[in-house]
């Protein structure tokens, strides 16, 4: 009904992660961030919620997800540093 809300792909990657289909639920989470209007947040929210992840199928998806983002999408920065590049551009 709505696909371009981040929190649906995040949640319904969750979904396909819990039930074990890792290639699903890494589809959700990029389209999570093709979708996102502030990418570094949520590729800082995706981090932080890995880092406490049981579940070894979302957590394969999650990383996947975050490895593709900070390979297209320049997210492997600092928060300060991407401030200094915005600032100097």
């Amino acid at each position: 009904m709505s696909p371009g809300r981040v929190t649906a792909w995040e949640n319904l990657g969750e979904v396909f992660g819990k039930k074990g289909d890792v290639n699903k639920a890494l589809a959700c989470f990029s389209n999570a961030y093709r979708f996102s209007k502030d990418r570094l947040t949520l590729h800082q929210y995706m981090k932080k919620r890995n880092e406490k992840e049981d579940d070894k199928n979302l957590k394969q998806a999650r990383i996947k997800a975050i490895n593709w983002a900070e390979k297209n999408h320049n997210l492997n920065m600092s928060k300060k540093t991407e401030l200094k590049e915005r600032v100097s551009h």
